[in-house]
């Protein structure tokens, strides 16, 4: 139903006609255009506006196509096609290139799109007009037809290259174009760039395998093979038998692996056995495992560690092994996770070289590798290994002690509850071995195994500090030790983790007044976080405890409190859902009273 029926059926009679009535008017007034545009836009908000576009657009068009673009581009749509194709010839004519474009993408449809191109491939004008003409009508995502394509390259291969990158393509509704006759053009053209950008477009698989076949056969030098592979890679490379690049890895070997590691995805999907075999050929174990973390799987990279685990090579030999086993850096680094019993063994063999490996590829432990670390007396691995055990410990606590809600319909799991309370031991023996040993050590150790916490490794963190032994003791113990340390202070409260946080605001709130000039100094040290605490998205109680620990910080006076009152100053103008702005008014004005006392 168009727009004129649908409104004279649910409107009084004659509405439609008073829309027409005062568009004509309005037209017809002989306002200057600001006052006419102005008065248009007022009554565009009302219904039936948008039915009587075969009255204003016209008018508009011939009044002042450029000053009224924008209100003819956003008021004139698909609707209104019809309408718009009568104009389209008038603005063409006229040169208005923006305005037509911005209309013609509205209504341009695939089978006259394809046909006006054709027709402007044949015409009797000028190549820069055509092309010109083509390039208004530059309408994405539609793709030319070979015979429409053929026709254009055939016109002007220069002025319409980029025209055609653009639009030979696979058609959305995944029709099959290959465009066998416009690429045999091109190449005969000798325009091997835009050969390739088309072939990288709508080549079939088949076509692809031939095509990479035939360049090794090339044998093209080894630092032009990469390139030459991108030029030929599909755009849509899905479905892709990647076992014709093990010929270029057994030809080219690391010359061949940047290509590789940018396509991986798809060739780790369909071809990683005859690649890595073809790497194995090559007899370099670097190569090999170069290759591998590109294409290979967990499960192969463990059974080459047990390998390794159970016939180690002796001296640096052993070292430079892990070395090319390590997963890199970048890329699918949590996809490798070492199975335990293999770290163990590697550990047990040569504990300086495994510890960096280790501390790469491990997402989890047991107590067994815990207790060889400590036999080893190696404090810098048992601080990694706590880090883990916390948070494998903070998911034991959910089994082990759900909440009242989880409680509805899981149990308590026991065997959950036992193996927490093993690792809690383990962990809190070696803690406070460490305080009694030397408290400067120990805040140097906790901070750094709280420091390595992610922001979302803790979310039990109230039945952990109740539940878990390890957590509770970091938290609870040797808060005065942690307050004459302002390396842990500062660690502690520059973790992205908040409760790592928790662990540094708690110990500098609490505590006797003897100990307030530690407090007062460690809140100097860190007041430039402090402050961030208390203006960024901390929840109330942390931005509570930091307020606490600047007041009583504040109260011994001197360059503590002329320091802090600037900072609660500016806090009592933080507005958010999370700011505590009575909260710092009261601590502001006692502390504005203390001051002037003095």
């Amino acid at each position: 139903m168009g727009e004129d029926a649908a409104m004279d059926a649910g409107t009084p009679t004659g509405a439609a006609g008073a829309m027409r009535a005062r568009v004509a008017a309005l037209l017809a007034a002989g306002l200057d255009r600001g006052a006419l545009l102005r008065e248009l836009e007022t009554l565009a908000q009302e219904p039936g506006f948008a039915g009587r576009a075969d009255l204003w657009a016209p008018a508009l068009t011939r009044r002042g196509a450029l000053f009224f673009e924008p209100f003819l581009l956003r008021h004139l749509d698909t609707g209104h096609a019809e309408v718009i194709r009568a104009l389209l010839p008038e603005i063409e004519a006229a040169g208005h290139d923006t305005l037509f474009t911005g209309l013609y993408r509205k209504v341009a449809d695939p089978a006259t799109w394809n046909a006006e191109l054709l027709a402007l491939a044949a015409a009797p004008m000028a190549d820069t007009e055509v092309a010109r003409a083509v390039t208004r009508r530059d309408v994405d995502p539609l793709a030319l037809n070979e015979d429409v394509a053929l026709a254009l390259y055939r016109r002007n291969p220069e002025q319409l290259r980029a025209f055609l990158r653009r639009h030979i393509r696979k058609p959305a509704d995944g029709t099959e174009r290959p465009y066998t006759q416009v690429r045999d053009a091109v190449l005969a053209h000798g325009d091997d760039d835009l050969y390739w950008a088309i072939f990288r477009q709508v080549a079939s698989h088949d076509e692809w395998e031939a095509a990479v076949t035939a360049l090794l056969r090339q044998r093209v030098p080894a630092d032009a093979v990469a390139g030459e592979l991108r030029r030929r890679q599909l755009d849509h490379p899905d479905g892709l038998d990647g076992n014709v690049l093990a010929d270029y890895v057994k030809r080219y070997g690391a010359a061949v692996l940047p290509y590789i590691q940018e396509n991986e995805t798809w060739i780790a999907a369909s071809a990683p056995e005859s690649l890595l075999e073809a790497a194995h050929h090559l007899d370099d174990d670097g190569i090999y495992w170069r290759l591998f973390f590109h294409v290979g799987d967990p499960r192969t990279w463990n059974k080459a560690l047990r390998a390794l685990a159970d016939h180690p090579p002796s001296g640096d030999a052993f070292a430079a092994a892990l070395w090319r086993r390590t997963p890199p850096a970048s890329g699918r680094t949590s996809h490798w996770q070492l199975d335990q019993p293999i770290a163990l063994g590697l550990y047990q063999h040569d504990p300086a070289a495994a510890r960096p490996f280790l501390e790469r590829t491990l997402k989890r432990t047991d107590l067994a590798l815990y207790a060889a670390a400590e036999r080893a007396h190696d404090e810098e691995l048992l601080d990694y290994l706590t880090t883990l055990l916390l948070r494998q410990g903070d998911r034991l606590v959910e089994a082990a002690y759900p909440g009242p809600i989880t409680q509805r319909w899981r149990k308590p799991n026991a065997q959950s509850r036992a193996d927490l309370e093993r690792i809690g031991a383990a962990i809190t023996e070696r803690l406070a071995r460490l305080g009694s040993q030397s408290p400067t050590d120990y805040v140097r150790r906790a901070a750094n195994i709280l420091g390595r916490l992610e922001p979302d490794d803790i979310t039990t963190f109230k039945r952990g500090v109740e539940h878990n032994p390890a957590f509770s003791y970091l938290f609870r113990e040797q808060r005065p030790v942690w307050r004459r340390s302002p390396e842990g202070i500062r660690d502690l409260l520059e973790s992205p983790n908040m409760y790592a946080q928790l662990v540094a605001l708690t110990a500098l709130a609490d505590g006797d007044d003897a100990e307030g000039p530690e407090v007062a100094q460690r809140a100097l040290e860190n007041l430039t976080t402090l402050r961030a605490l208390l203006l960024g998205p901390a929840r109330r109680n942390h931005k509570r405890l930091a307020l606490r620990v600047l007041e009583r910080a504040a109260r011994l006076g001197g360059p503590a409190a002329a320091a802090i009152a600037p900072v609660l100053g500016e806090a009592l103008h933080y507005r958010s859902k999370r700011a505590i702005a009575d909260r710092v008014m009261v601590s502001y004005v006692r502390l504005r009273h203390a001051t002037a006392e003095r």
